[in-house]
């Protein structure tokens, strides 16, 4: 089993099966890092996999047999997709998912459904709720909803509204 601290072979195993099914992940390393963790709880929400950020017997199973995950839509080309049921976020490109990285939405399930264009970009903005820092964010509905890098993306749905994904790197690789 691996969770965070491990080292070792089975990491840069771990991490290269990840990589090879889209999943973000930190640059190569032998150290089972948070982000590491992220990684692996992308792959189990996707597998429908208890979310426990660890790998053990179950996990390397899937990876053994387990494929990139598919859209759920079809649609333009290149886009972002947010699976608010699964709670993962693909990155698509000429209709080929790229990144697949973990999300935490709305825990009222208020995280808006639907198409939606990208209304504004900003390298980092504020929040109504605080002095907490959104980062990267991409503004999708109104002024209220929006994907953006968060310090605090657990492994379920809760947020006030918005798309969090762990900031700075997953969001900055796989999006934009």
């Amino acid at each position: 089993p691996l969770s965070v601290g491990s080292e070792g072979d089975d990491v840069v195993g771990l991490l290269r099966q990840l990589a090879a099914l889209r999943y973000h992940v930190p640059a190569a390393g032998r150290v089972y890092t948070v982000s590491v963790r992220d990684a692996v709880y992308a792959f189990q929400k996707a597998n429908g996999l208890e979310r426990t950020g660890s790998v053990g017997i179950r996990e390397w199973r899937r990876l053994a047999v387990a494929a990139t995950p598919k859209p759920r839509f079809r649609g333009p080309s290149d886009r972002i997709e947010v699976d608010k049921t699964r709670q993962i976020l693909l990155k698509i490109r000429d209709g080929e998912v790229i990144g697949v990285v973990a999300v935490s939405t709305g825990a009222t399930g208020n995280t808006p459904e639907g198409r939606h264009r990208i209304r504004w970009k900003a390298p980092a903005t504020s929040t109504w709720l605080g002095s907490a820092i959104l980062y990267r964010t991409l503004t999708f509905v109104g002024d209220s909803f929006a994907i953006h890098g968060f310090a605090s993306v657990p492994p379920y749905p809760a947020s006030h509204g918005c798309v969090r994904v762990r900031n700075p790197e997953h969001f900055a690789k796989v999006i934009l």
